[in-house]
Order: C-alpha cells, then structure tokens, then sequence
C-alpha cells in the first residue's frame, strides 16, 4: 500500500529541539532600510520567525490575522520577524519593493526581512 506523503505546509518540523538557538543574520527590512541581527532580539523571551512571501497562497489570505496575531503576541514581550528568501528572478513581485509595500499596506509591527540568496522551497 502505498503512503501519501503530506504537502510540506501540513509536516511539523523535527529538526528543532528545545532551546534551540537561531543562527546569526544580517538582514535588510527594505520598509526602512534598517539591517537587523539576531542581536537585536536578545532582550526578548522568545522570538517567532516566519518565513513569508508576498505570492505564497498559503500567507495571501492570512496577512491581515499575521498581523493582527503578532501585534497581540509582541505586546507581550514576543519578539517576531518576517523573511522572505523567494528568488526575484522566478517570483519578482517578492522582492523588495514590494516587500515594503506589503508591510505598510498590512501594517506589519514586525520587521519584514530579505534574504537576497535565492532558496528553493
């Protein structure tokens, strides 16, 4: 019999343990230019990284209640960030520009991050 392997969307991850320290970045929020590092989270209980894109359908028709759920979570001491690491060259409209543009339109409180090496999901 064979088994249907479920869409990456629907795996938890296993790779992760408790107290699992994020690895250094140096990123761009193209909102305001500012490069952000994991420093800049350290006074922070936890911080919750998302990794986002403007055409992912499975973060289209969620952007209004991602906001709406960090700003509750980061008034209590959440920290959040966004990055996007979609190539421009397949997805141009995930680029930073309109990375900027989705951040203001959305109202985004947490930073909106670039990662210019292109992944592949």
């Amino acid at each position: 019999m064979t088994q249907k392997t479920p869409s990456k969307a629907r795996l938890e991850s296993t790779h992760v343990s408790d107290g699992f320290c994020a690895p250094q970045f140096e990123l761009p929020e193209p909102l305001t230019g500012k490069i952000w590092t994991l420093d800049d989270f350290e006074a922070s209980p936890a911080l919750l990284v998302m990794f986002i894109c403007n055409h992912c359908p499975f973060v289209k028709h969620l952007k209004k209640d991602i906001a709406k759920l960090t700003s509750f979570y980061i008034e209590k001491g959440l920290a959040s960030i966004a990055i996007s690491s979609n190539s421009i060259v397949t997805y141009p409209k995930d680029g930073p520009e309109y990375m900027a543009e989705e951040a203001k339109k959305f109202k985004y409180s947490f930073p909106y991050l670039y990662d210019e090496v292109p992944r592949s999901c």
